[in-house]
C-alpha cells in the first residue's frame, strides 16, 4: 500500500441549523482523478453544533460512461463510509465529448 498524499484541501466556515441543506465546498485547483486509483475524501468538523448526518449513500453511480465506485475506508475514525457520513456528493466534470473523440 502506498503512502497517503493529500492532493487537495480547502478550510470552510460553515453554521448548521440541524437542517438537511447542503453547500459546496470547492478547491483551489481541480483534482484529477485516475482509473482504478482509490482516493479518500474526508471532512473534520470543529465546534459544537451538530451538523447533519446523510444516509443511504450509494456504493456505486453511474454518469453516461464514467462509473464512481465507493468504498469505507479504513482512515475513517467514527464510523462513517459509504452508506452514512458528511459528504453527500462530489463535483466533478471531465472531458467533452469532441475532446474524448480525438
Amino acid at each position: 500500500m502506498l503512502p497517503s498524499q493529500v492532493l487537495a484541501e480547502s478550510t470552510t466556515k460553515f453554521f448548521s441549523d440541524g437542517s438537511s441543506n447542503t453547500f459546496h465546498v470547492y478547491f483551489t485547483h481541480p483534482v484529477q482523478v485516475e482509473r482504478d486509483v482509490y482516493y479518500t475524501a474526508s471532512a473534520i468538523l470543529d465546534g459544537a453544533e451538530l451538523s447533519y448526518f446523510g444516509q443511504e449513500g450509494m456504493s456505486e453511480v453511474n454518469m453516461g460512461a464514467l462509473t464512481f465506485m465507493f468504498h469505507c475506508s479504513s482512515e475513517s475514525t467514527n464510523g462513517t463510509g459509504v452508506q452514512g457520513g458528511q459528504i453527500p456528493e462530489l463535483i466533478f466534470y471531465g472531458p467533452t465529448l469532441e475532446a474524448s473523440d480525438k
